[in-house]
């Protein structure tokens, strides 16, 4: 089989390529501007950096949880689905921003991690518009993003 090269040009001129990348950029954000709000955490509600750590944690390792429930849903081949992670992410930032207590945090970082985890494989999974089975090639970029912070406490 004769394939002809690809340049660069060839590449960035994708919208599976933009889409990927601009996925991975936005969903960054997200995780970035939760991390500028621990200070809020600390100060405003007493929590100790125990409690944040165990609260990161809780986010992702449901991160991984949410990667493999997505794993099994992105099968469906159902867009829809996206609106369930996009309510697990909603309901989250909502326990976490407007019930701040450590329970609802705790839930709240649950929800986020679950539907962030979620994303991180039905969105390129989605935009390759792969045939028959999803192999998931992404499993080491996901670590890469959403390391598991394990708390720390004297």
């Amino acid at each position: 089989m004769n394939e002809s090269p690809w340049t660069w040009a060839d590449q960035i001129s994708s919208y599976r390529f933009w889409g990927i990348f601009l996925f991975f950029i936005f969903i960054l954000l997200p995780n970035v501007f939760l991390n500028f709000s621990y200070p809020i955490f600390t100060e405003q509600l007493n929590l100790s950096a125990s409690q944040i750590g165990t609260a990161l944690s809780i986010k992702s390792i449901a991160g991984f949880g949410g990667f493999w429930l997505a794993w099994f849903l992105v099968r469906l081949k159902n867009h829809f689905l996206l609106y369930l992670y996009s309510a697990f992410i909603i309901i989250g930032l909502l326990l976490v921003y407007f019930i701040p207590t450590s329970v609802s945090i705790a839930i709240g970082f649950f929800l986020i991690g679950l539907g962030f985890g979620a994303v991180a494989l039905s969105i390129p999974a989605i935009i390759a518009g792969g045939r028959g089975t999803v192999v998931p090639g992404s499993v080491v970029q996901y670590l890469l993003y959403h390391p598991v912070i394990l708390p720390v406490s004297r």
